[in-house]
């Protein structure tokens, strides 16, 4: 299959603390964790399932920092251990984040 992503994705394993939300009010919280992650979204795994579409509030722990981030569930599928992926796409970061994530995953490029 060819690649479509025009960025490169780092494997990744921080803890992921999200919340889901509608227009309205907040539906649920859990845990998660990334498997893998670039500057326009992630990969998470979790214990439920997110349906697509579902906007997400994350806060998610990158080595000595905590970023706060929002997403939305882009695709999302059952897995044979019993967990469920999720691909997450970002909504517009604002500077300070984008520069905090871009650092972060700079340390797992070994193009550089």
């Amino acid at each position: 299959m060819e690649e479509r992503r025009r960025h490169q994705r780092f494997e990744t394993l921080n803890l992921v603390y999200y919340v889901t939300k509608n227009d309205v009010s907040e539906l649920t919280q859990d845990m998660g964790r990334t498997l893998d992650a670039n500057e326009k979204g992630l990969l998470i795994e979790t214990r439920i399932p997110l349906e697509e579409g579902l906007k997400l509030r994350m806060d998610i722990a990158l080595a000595d920092s905590i970023i706060h981030l929002e997403g939305e569930v882009m695709h999302s599928y059952f897995t044979d251990s019993g967990m469920h992926l999720s691909g997450v796409e970002f909504s517009p970061l604002d500077d300070k984040t984008r520069t905090q994530l871009k650092e972060y995953l700079r340390k797992f490029d070994t193009t550089v």
